[in-house]
């Protein structure tokens, strides 16, 4: 289980582990896991931690060689910085591709043949944004465009090869986590620190919106996101279903309005709407 630590992971650790499953939490946040194994030790649960630097080659084959056998990887790590394209750092750019889609392209690879042994399934955990090209977070966008495609074809070679293990994506929409709470504080650093960027006034109003909308939602209840736990039922069932669809998406009735628009638009309409949202 990848990103073990906080949101998605967490919840289907939890959730995993206490379906009767032996987790392997995986996660670079230390404190993060220590708090998974307590909870383990008090439910009286199989977890196992492990921290490790998915960012690195080294850190992925270290995992995959602690273990000795495997039912089920579950891509679920992820980074998102919230930053224009161009002012994105080389720093920011390398780590989002490392974390979002190289350990998990690397994982696959080390743990397919203990994956073969147990006929055993690989979840990769995608987003909304590899269908979309969200505004502030291009980087973010690029790297679950690439783990859609990365997924897809890797699922046609299993297929064409008929090899015994099975392949899904996950993809949710806004999810109520730590990585989707630090969006809008991220853009305000990103303008704070950059006042004379030739994309400071478009990233400030998006974050003015953001400012505007959670605003509506404390007030009216409403909501945009679903419950990690959610995700993390979608997870299981993917991990346990014999003949899985290619993918699972949640997503919230509110924010798949929005989504299916900006998907099924023509491209100057979405361009538009997120011109003059100011997403």
């Amino acid at each position: 289980m990848l990103g073990a630590a906080s949101g998605i992971g967490l919840a289907t650790a939890k959730l995993m582990a206490k379906k009767g499953w032996k987790v392997h939490g995986v996660d670079v946040n230390e404190e993060g896991l220590s708090q998974l194994e307590t909870w383990a030790t008090i439910e009286n649960v199989a977890v196992t931690i492990h921290i490790t630097d998915l960012s690195s080659l080294a850190g992925c084959q270290s995992l995959v060689e602690s273990l000795n056998s495997l039912d089920a990887l579950v891509n679920c790590a992820g980074v998102a910085v919230q930053a224009p394209v161009i002012g994105t750092s080389e720093q920011q750019m390398q780590l989002q591709s490392d974390v979002n889609i190289m350990a998990p392209l690397r994982l696959m690879r080390f743990c397919l043949p203990l994956l073969l042994d147990s006929k055993g399934v690989i979840v990769n955990v995608s987003s909304i944004a590899g269908h979309v090209g969200w505004t502030w977070q291009g980087i973010y966008s690029a790297t679950k465009f690439a783990m859609d495609g990365a997924t897809d074809s890797f699922r046609r070679e299993v297929l064409a090869n008929s090899l015994p293990v099975r392949v899904v994506k996950v993809q949710p929409g806004p999810v109520d986590t730590p990585l989707v709470h630090a969006v809008q504080g991220g853009l305000q650093r990103w303008v704070k620190n950059n006042p004379n960027h030739p994309m400071v006034n478009g990233m400030k109003r998006c974050g003015d919106t953001m400012v505007k909308a959670n605003n509506f939602i404390d007030t009216s209840h409403a909501s945009i996101s679903v419950k990690p736990e959610d995700v993390a039922m979608a997870i299981m069932v993917a991990c346990i279903d014999d003949s899985p669809p290619a993918q699972y998406t949640v997503i919230s009735p509110g924010f798949n309005i929005l989504f299916l628009l900006l998907k099924h638009s023509p491209t100057p309409i979405a361009d538009l709407l997120f011109t003059y949202s100011g997403m």
